[in-house]
């Protein structure tokens, strides 16, 4: 479901706007997966959730795990096209 809309929208934003829209609600990340940011902002410390690892410090990739899931050309297509959008 949300690699098609991606494939159709060519944007993540687009794709959480469009979930939202549908009242499609996403779980925050609080498993370790992700990392968090500290930066400094007109004198004041900023923390930011939800960074992703470059998947070449993932611990962990499993392929053909679920049944619904991309294959690994799709996987690193979509990571290309995140990578070159303005608003990831």
């Amino acid at each position: 479901m949300i690699a098609a809309r991606f494939r159709k929208l060519g944007s993540a934003r687009q794709v959480f706007l469009s979930l939202a829209a549908e009242q499609f609600h996403f779980p925050r990340p609080s498993d370790g997966k992700s990392w968090k940011r500290t930066t400094l902002v007109a004198g004041q410390l900023r923390k930011s959730y939800g960074h992703g690892k470059p998947v070449e410090q993932w611990e962990l990739m499993l392929q053909h795990h679920h049944e619904s899931g991309i294959e690994r050309a799709e996987f690193e297509r979509n990571q290309k096209q995140l990578a070159v959008n303005p608003y990831h």
